[in-house]
């Protein structure tokens, strides 16, 4: 306290600029070069079209987009509202006994009231197609040519419109979700930070894993939040219209089959419940364990001990991924059972029908066709939806807040955080009580205690005055602790040299990186096979629709038995085809995480010690959580499915060629456009996609140092400093990851509307040919569920 004394306060607020708030200032003042908030001022038809993004990829075009390129996100978003705002509900909350879902929930009610309304507008628009295409074959195959044209282009311009309809609200209520959750995550970041700045928390590992997983599927959950709701109300949707077609006892059969697969859903969902639970803690332990191991790299080395300690991480990481390949069986059960579903209610249901003497036309039963597909994915969501909600509860769990800290100190000024404190004298409590409580009775003797700290500041400043006038009269001489301080701004600046900063990749992603990838598993020889039994699927699933569709075109072609065995053959056998695929999926995904994850911790333990001098710790934890968690679920399924999509795409084209030829032109106009576009897109949203990979990294350092040197960082009073620092790099990150999920609903937008063109094209194409050219039997719900994804 001598030395500091003696210090001139304006040197010394001279080094504390040059120490801490240099970089800060720096920072901040690069906010005021961004690009404005586009979609603030954007108008009504440019947000419902994401046309505000246009500069942003017109940059894209010209040159490689830059970090400074991309707009800054609305105020909304921000971390400093996002985090005052939880901060506010966080209190209230505690005095009436809330928990923390509730104080998540309430800054955000009316964003998500908003979306549960275009949730609603989207799931009845979904099912105007099914109530409709019993009304539109009917037209089609009556005789009365002058009337029935124009009621049929009358429905034609109704399925058009309801499915621009659902195209619209499907991505305004996807985006509305992304907003959600970047508001969430911003200020669920900013109050663990602060937390940890508060008080000790876990190590390294456990923030990173914290912030890169916990925070991240919280953030997610609210792209589910709805299917609370969503998912019982298409299932009474899609009874009613089965109802209205088939009458009440193939409904009641149908809604008997759908209860019977929910049930059965149930305890899949709970299995997934209990692995995920079980996965969440495995990775806990082995982001603990890798984290310690980086930080005593060098004792690690100098020692030759790395390769031991490598062996024990990949134990970990064994045990890891037993569970995670359990997950992926219980995942293939699910996804079996979502494809058989249709199968299982359609038998049961057109069972029905024969039984009650129903008439099945090829009306009725393209209509249920496509209710069915519909249904299946409520069925499915059910399981997943459980499952999102017990990952929520899971990480809410690991949110400080929910945690009891006892905090023993003399130190006045953390006593406002304190929910209840205890006052100790001579080893008993005095007084007990919050703070206001306390602080407002003068003859307390917490009152006493915060007027004699007062006194003293005002002491102390009253002496730093005095010596600053002391020192303006004379030079001072430089005490140790500015000495100390010149020689680590250099050690600084050469540490910044050394340190390499994060580079993303820049161009396409060669060919070769999806080859190699493929080919990880077992030099990819199961590659084919699931190809094989996608296409088999594909083309035994649209058999068994075409089938039933044309035998019931004409009373008597096919007696009942005849069609109901026929049908359940080509059903059943599509879903064998479909396990299959996705028990080979499952293999192929575990054995490809294990290769990737083999290489990289073998690249980092054989990577010399000055590599780890170059590369922040922060780097490597985010690269062994969020990454590979991406690597281990993500990344396998979602190239599956592109490649998936393309068979189902060329298996659908071929059938409306084959029922309206003469709209395969329009096909090939469509598909030049949306490949143009696609291209236009992918330019822009590869480098925003690439920026959000790196832009999470700072955030993890920045948690990871400031946990480290968090008791210096209270000792001179600098939480508020740092956590504005944490607060840029958080908003950092979540403008580019805002413009990165608003590139997607951008191209979306203008795909759907293409595809629903084609349809609508199709439609008007089989109203005004001769109805004797017209086979109901190929106009299957196919297009119209292709249409819908």
């Amino acid at each position: 306290m001598t030395i500091l004394g003696t210090m001139c306060v304006r040197e010394q607020s001279e080094i504390e600029q040059r120490l801490l708030q240099e970089e800060f200032e720096s920072s901040s003042s690069s906010l005021g070069e961004e690009h404005e908030d586009a979609f603030t001022k954007a108008s009504i038809w440019s947000i419902l079209t994401f046309m505000w993004l246009n500069p942003v990829f017109k940059t894209g075009q010209v040159r490689k987009l830059e970090h400074v390129d991309v707009p800054s996100i609305p105020h909304s978003e921000t971390s400093v509202i996002a985090s005052s705002m939880l901060e506010e509900s966080i209190g209230k909350q505690k005095l009436r006994g809330g928990s923390l879902i509730k104080a998540i929930i309430l800054p955000i009610w009316k964003s998500l009231a908003f979306n549960a309304c275009l949730a609603g507008v989207n799931t009845i628009a979904s099912y105007v197609g099914p109530l409709l295409i019993s009304k539109f074959v009917k037209n089609l195959l009556s005789n009365n040519v002058s009337s029935t044209n124009q009621y049929g282009l009358i429905l034609a311009s109704t399925l058009f419109l309801s499915k621009m309809v659902e195209s619209v609200t499907q991505r305004q209520w996807s985006f509305g979700a992304q907003r959600i959750g970047i508001r969430v995550r911003a200020g669920l970041m900013a109050h663990v930070y602060s937390k940890c700045l508060m008080v000790k928390c876990g190590g390294p590992g456990n923030i990173t894993n914290m912030i890169n997983v916990d925070v991240e599927r919280v953030g997610d959950f609210f792209n589910h939040i709805h299917g609370l709701w969503v998912i019982p109300l298409q299932t009474i949707l899609a009874l009613a219209i089965l109802c209205i077609n088939l009458g009440w006892i193939p409904s009641l059969a149908a809604f008997s089959v759908t209860t019977l697969v929910m049930v059965c859903n149930t305890p899949l969902a709970t299995m997934q419940q209990g692995l995920t639970s079980k996965i969440m803690d495995a990775t806990d332990a082995r982001l603990k364990m890798t984290s310690e191991t980086i930080e005593n790299m060098q004792i690690l080395k100098l020692h030759s001990w790395e390769l031991i300690f490598m062996q024990k991480l990949l134990q970990l990481r064994d045990t890891e991924m037993s569970w995670v390949l359990k997950y992926f069986h219980a995942c293939s059960a699910v996804a079996t059972l979502f494809w058989t579903t249709p199968t299982l209610v359609s038998v049961i249901t057109f069972g029905a029908c024969i039984l009650v003497k129903t008439e099945l036309t090829s009306a009725t039963v393209l209509s249920a066709l496509a209710t069915f597909r519909i249904l299946q994915e409520p069925i499915y969501n059910m399981p997943d939806l459980i499952s999102k909600i017990n990952q929520t509860k899971e990480c809410l769990l690991k949110m400080l807040s929910d945690k009891t800290v006892v905090y023993a100190t003399h130190q006045m000024q953390f006593l406002e955080a304190a929910d209840v404190i205890l006052v100790m004298k001579d080893g008993q409590i005095v007084e007990s009580g919050s703070y206001i409580d306390l602080i407002a009775c003068p003859d307390s003797r917490l009152y006493q205690l915060m007027a004699d700290h007062k006194e003293t500041l005002k002491q102390i400043q009253s002496q730093e005055e005095d010596d600053s006038v002391s020192c303006s009269r004379r030079p001072c001489s430089k005490n140790p602790i500015e000495i100390a301080v010149e020689n680590s701004q250099n050690i600084t600046m050469d540490d910044e040299k050394r340190t390499r900063e994060e580079e993303a990749m820049t161009g396409r992603v060669k060919w070769s990186v999806y080859s190699t990838f493929v080919t990880l598993a077992y030099s990819g020889a199961l590659v084919p096979v699931i190809l094989l039994c996608q296409i088999f699927f594909q083309v035994m699933q649209m058999s068994s629709s075409y089938w039933i569709s044309w035998a019931a075109e004409q009373s008597g072609r096919v007696n009942n038995v005849r069609l109901i065995v026929i049908f359940s053959l080509l059903s059943g056998g599509s879903s064998i085809f479909m396990l299959g695929r996705t028990v080979l999926m499952t293999i192929v995904s575990a054995e490809t995480a294990r290769r990737l994850y083999l290489g990289m911790t073998t690249s980092v333990f054989r990577a010399p010690i000055s590599f780890f001098d170059k590369t922040p710790s922060s780097r490597i934890l985010s690269r062994s959580s969020t990454d590979q968690k991406r690597a281990d679920i993500d990344i396998p399924y979602r190239l599956a499915g592109l490649v998936f999509a393309f068979i189902q795409l060329f298996c659908v084209i071929s059938l409306m060629c084959l029922a309206a030829w003469q709209v395969l032109p329009l096909i090939v106009v469509v598909f030049g456009i949306s490949i143009w576009y696609l291209a236009y897109y992918s330019t822009t949203a590869r480098e925003l996609a690439r920026m959000a990979g790196i832009r999470m990294t700072p955030i993890l350092h920045h948690f990871t140092e400031s946990i480290s040197g968090a008791t210096t960082i209270r000792c001179f009073d600098q939480e508020k400093t740092f956590l504005t620092k944490a607060m840029y790099l958080i908003d950092d990150y979540s403008r580019v990851a805002f413009h990165n999920h608003a590139t997607m609903e951008w191209v979306s937008v203008r795909i759907n509307f293409l595809f629903n063109l084609v349809y609508y094209v199709v439609l008007v194409i089989l109203v005004t040919l001769p109805r004797s050219s017209i086979d109901p039997s190929k106009f299957l719900p196919h297009p119209f569920i292709l249409c819908n994804q």
